[in-house]
């Protein structure tokens, strides 16, 4: 059965269209919504089949909210509810995807017209759409599982150049080339913030992780991975040798899935590239960057092993991303800057993208991408600069101990505070206040 959300402000009208018949139009299920913004909100949440949208409502109106819609739902349907019998405010919805209009005051026998056509239609596409996704999901599930036995061998023993070429061939991996390396990527689960929305679900987390990773390897041919069962630890095969252009580009879209698991998980991550090897030798790469790590027990770096190229070592977090100017902030979404006023009102405690999310009512993923086009920046950026420039002012103070700066701006551990601090300013606490000149 289908799913249809009705969207319209005047609740005369929700209530007459809660009075009809859908299930004669195969639709089983039905939600309302007062405005548009809500009615993304629950798009993203329940995604619905069918959307019968008003046009001019508070908030967000029907046609910002359709693009949307269109832009990341392509497959939804939407017909529109309006009192506007105007062609070219008709023709700009139908340049938003929209199916059908209705023209109010409703008239049943044109609704009944527009719903029967368009279930006929949604029962066509549906049943190719079934035949389609259930062979693509066939084949993905094949293609993951050869990819796993891949590298559970590749990672974890010797293989001849044979081996390698034939087994990498059925699990459709690119491993053309004589130049390899292994990036590893491990969260901390012992952080708070993961205990507190995940704590022992393991098999919870390599799902979202084995999701993230999917989504970014199937948008770069050179990167191939997987996630480990027992640790959730990341581990990406880079193939080919790379320019230094082609590897700050590899470098900051490594630090851009680093950032999404952070999100995801709400806590640090910490990531290092192994030094260059051959491909029937690629464990060398692999061992140095899990070494690396090892030696490295401060969270929230990205690190390059010995020998794996002319980059140097960069902090994620880098002192020019400095705080939204007023300007800048202006032009911004009014649910942006929610997001923003909650933030800096709450950054002196322990604060995720979920408490974000749920404090302007929209979902996490819709905040973070809100946050890397309208801000510019991530949310661990963001919270993270705020902490850093209130903390830069509170070190002026010569009467403040640095565990107590440390707690004010949301750190409980003073060490771990200690190491964002130079990985933003290049100082230690301790370090910027003598630079100041100020004596505790």
């Amino acid at each position: 059965m289908l799913k249809l959300l009705i969207v319209d402000d005047e609740k005369a009208v929700r209530d007459r269209l809660s009075g009809i018949d859908w299930s004669a139009y195969g639709i089983g299920e039905i939600d309302f919504a007062e405005h548009g913004l809500i009615g993304l909100q629950k798009v993203y949440a329940w995604k619905p089949d069918i959307v019968l949208s008003d046009i001019q409502m508070p908030v967000m109106n029907g046609i910002d909210m359709i693009r949307q819609i269109h832009e990341k739902f392509p497959w939804i349907s939407v017909v529109v509810l309006t009192g506007y019998d105007n062609f070219e405010y008709i023709r700009a919805c139908m340049r938003s995807a929209v199916v059908d209009y209705i023209l109010k005051p409703i008239n049943e026998k044109e609704l009944d017209e527009t719903f029967r056509k368009l279930a006929a239609a949604k029962k066509d596409e549906d049943e190719e759409k079934t035949r389609y996704e259930t062979l693509r999901f066939q084949k993905q599930e094949i293609i993951r599982g050869l990819r796993r036995r891949f590298f559970r061998h590749y990672f974890t023993e010797r293989m001849t150049e044979d081996e390698i070429e034939e087994s990498s061939a059925y699990a459709e991996i690119n491993l053309e080339g004589n130049d390899f390396s292994v990036a590893v990527l491990r969260p901390d689960l012992d952080g708070r913030n993961a205990k507190e929305v995940y704590g022992d679900e393991l098999e919870l987390i390599v799902f979202a992780l084995d999701n993230v990773l999917s989504e970014y390897t199937e948008k770069n041919d050179r990167v191939s991975g997987r996630v480990l069962r027992d640790s959730a630890e990341c581990q990406f095969l880079i193939t080919g040798r790379l320019s230094r252009e082609e590897a700050l580009r590899l470098t900051e879209s490594l630090k851009e899935t680093v950032y999404t698991i952070a999100e995801l998980l709400g806590t640090t991550v910490s990531a290092a590239v192994g030094r260059p090897a051959t491909k029937t030798n690629i464990l060398a790469s692999l061992r140095s960057a899990e070494e690396l790590l090892d030696r490295n027990r401060e969270h929230d770096a990205f690190l390059y092993a010995e020998g794996g190229g002319d980059l140097e070592e960069e902090p994620q977090i880098r002192e020019e991303e400095s705080l939204i100017p007023p300007d800048d902030a202006s032009k911004m979404k009014l649910i942006t800057r929610a997001a923003i006023d909650f933030i800096d009102k709450n950054y002196t405690r322990t604060i995720t993208l979920d408490d974000v999310a749920e404090h302007v009512f929209l979902s996490p993923t819709y905040v973070s991408y809100l946050f890397r086009t309208e801000v510019k920046m991530n949310f661990i950026n963001y919270l993270t600069t705020k902490r850093m420039e209130k903390a830069k002012e509170l070190l002026k103070d010569p009467r403040l101990r640095i565990y107590e700066i440390s707690t004010s701006v949301g750190y409980e551990n003073s060490r771990y505070f200690s190491s964002i601090f130079k990985k933003y300013t290049g100082q230690t606490p301790v370090d910027y206040r003598s630079s100041l000149g100020v004596e505790e």
